[in-house]
């Protein structure tokens, strides 16, 4: 009798100590995997940042080659990417503090800040531009030559004087 509860005794201690192996080896699995998991969503988030990324592209498309806003960009537009950018940014420290061992660098978020004030500028002198003339007949199907800019009625030295002003402001910043 005392070798059958000896036996059984050791049975339930290897088993409870298997099962234990199990769930631990079967823990750092998930935890292994979970991290994987976290690294690669990181990883897209920071590449979608980079020069090459769908981000970085939908921001340096928003103006042509010649530095001119293309015309389907907004104020909206570029509120969402500072936005966006911001949360990127938030994520990607996020990351950093809970995996010091696999920091991204998050300098280009730096240049990506300024395209968007650059966009924003850009825009503002626009509006500031529109403010102070109007197109007649600019290219028009009538002459399609003709390119011709008129100043507004409501153009005076001090609405020239302030926008002026605020397009050498925002070459200063």
């Amino acid at each position: 009798m005392q070798i059958n509860r000896s036996n059984k005794k050791k049975k339930i201690i290897t088993g409870f100590i298997g099962l234990l192996v199990i769930v631990v080896v079967g823990g750092l699995f998930y935890y292994s995997a979970v991290r994987a998991e976290i690294r690669e969503e990181a990883t897209l988030r920071y590449n979608n940042l980079q020069t090459n990324g769908s981000f970085y592209n939908k921001i340096l498309n928003s103006t042509s080659k010649d530095g001119y806003l293309v015309e389907e960009i907004t104020e909206e537009q570029v509120e969402q990417f500072a936005v966006q950018l911001e949360e990127e940014k938030n994520t990607l420290k996020k990351y950093n503090k809970k995996y010091p061992n696999n920091k991204l660098d998050l300098s280009p978020i730096d240049s990506l800040y300024k395209m968007i004030i650059e966009l924003d500028d850009k825009l503002s002198i626009e509006k500031e531009l529109n403010n102070l003339i109007t197109y007649s007949n600019y290219l028009s199907e009538d002459n399609p030559q003709m390119e011709k800019v008129v100043i507004t009625d409501k153009l005076t030295d001090k609405s020239l004087d302030d926008f002026t002003e605020m397009v050498q402001s925002k070459k200063n910043y």
